[in-house]
């Protein structure tokens, strides 16, 4: 069976990881402000102007939010990649409920640049519900997405981490990105990806600058 019910539960566990780390201020998990007035307040920071649009919409949801000591915010989407069997590649891709796209999730965290995070991040977990893995598919998938953020540049992290039980213990371990000829898969660690890393280029423009101000007053008062 899954370690987890479902994405939401996922990134809870993810959230008590991060908050073990000192370097992290606050943790915040599964944050939709289309859902907390983002419109009519962003409006009076903006325009008084009912008619006018406003930039950006309130999309995406926002998975994880971590600030540092430092004050800076960090945004991370997360994909639960469930798999019932060892093969991540079905046979009739497109028709498999467990099929999913190596760029899930790379549009929608471009996306989330629009809050003014100084550094997005994805990451993809991967839970295989009968405990067993392919290593050399999980490889294939991550390579691809790590490549296609990589050689078009995309002003994102990309993190691939593998979620199973142990023991009865929960455990994320990361997959590095392979190089050369390295095939080695046991020396994998537990631990989480680095969430800071490139910069946000939107972080300059001033209707940017004024939603992340938005963002920092709701998550003020989360607590």
């Amino acid at each position: 069976m899954s370690v987890f019910r479902d994405e939401g539960e996922l990134n809870r566990y993810l959230r008590e990881k991060i908050k073990c780390i000192p370097y992290w201020k606050n943790v915040w998990v599964n944050k939709s402000f289309a859902k907390q007035g983002f419109y009519s307040e962003l409006r009076k920071l903006v325009t008084q102007n009912p008619s006018d649009n406003i930039f950006p919409l309130a999309q995406p949801e926002i998975d994880l939010i971590a600030k540092d000591t430092h004050d800076k915010l960090f945004g991370i989407q997360v994909k639960y990649l469930k798999f019932e069997g060892k093969c991540i590649f079905p046979i009739r891709p497109g028709k498999d409920k467990h099929s999913h796209s190596y760029y899930l999730g790379i549009g929608q965290t471009l996306a989330s640049l629009m809050f003014g995070f100084d550094s997005v991040s994805l990451w993809h977990c991967f839970d295989f519900e009968d405990g067993s893995a392919d290593p050399g598919s999980i490889r294939t998938y991550t390579e691809a997405a790590n490549k296609l953020v990589t050689v078009l540049n995309l002003p994102i992290n990309y993190y691939a981490l593998w979620i199973r039980t142990r023991r009865g213990i929960k455990e994320s371990l990361l997959i590095t990105p392979r190089t050369g000829n390295d095939k080695q898969w046991d020396q994998l660690r537990c631990q989480l990806p680095p969430i800071y890393g490139k910069e946000n280029p939107l972080r300059s423009i001033p209707e940017v600058k004024e939603v992340n101000e938005f963002l920092r007053k709701k998550l003020e008062n989360c607590y």
